[in-house]
């Protein structure tokens, strides 16, 4: 019985640990991460603000509406191809079909730009898009040494 007992407490020991030794759960404000991205890089272009599902849309026409828990960016109002996009998706499985979709946008985007502003499709090229847990972000802008940093920092 004791014998039992220990082993089953060992058990428990094991499984509490391996359960607390997971990544932690990332939660984050998608209006404070856009504007700290806005904020804390610098930019080519004006800036220009969007939220709600409109603004979404308008700019991100492949993108499922039912995935997003919750949307802010911003993006450029000159032919800089700059921009930030901070998803907070229904769930995980949202959030990677989320950075699917914004994979191929950008690729689009890249293709497009490089017939009229080489530089933009620079830029496109060195943006940043990261997912952590149901959040995703793309960052595209004038500063793409401090870019994946500022990224990170929101995502951790």
């Amino acid at each position: 019985m004791k014998k039992m007992l220990t082993m089953i407490l060992s058990g428990v020991m094991a499984l509490v640990l391996l359960t607390s030794c997971g990544g932690k759960e990332v939660t984050i404000d998608v209006n404070t991460a856009a504007d700290t991205l806005k904020s804390n890089l610098t930019y080519a272009g004006q800036m220009n603000e969007q939220s709600g599902e409109k603004a979404m849309q308008n700019t991100y026409t492949e993108l499922d509406a039912s995935l997003v828990a919750a949307y802010k960016g911003y993006v450029s109002g000159d032919t800089t191809a700059e921009e930030i996009a901070v998803f907070e998706a229904t769930d995980e499985t949202a959030a990677a079909a989320i950075y699917e979709t914004l994979e191929k946008y950008v690729a689009a985007q890249t293709e497009l730009y490089a017939g009229y502003s080489p530089e933009g499709a620079q830029r496109l090229e060195k943006s940043v898009l990261k997912q952590a847990g149901k959040y995703v972000v793309l960052c595209v802008s004038n500063d793409p040494d401090n870019t994946a940093a500022e990224v990170d920092k929101i995502l951790k």
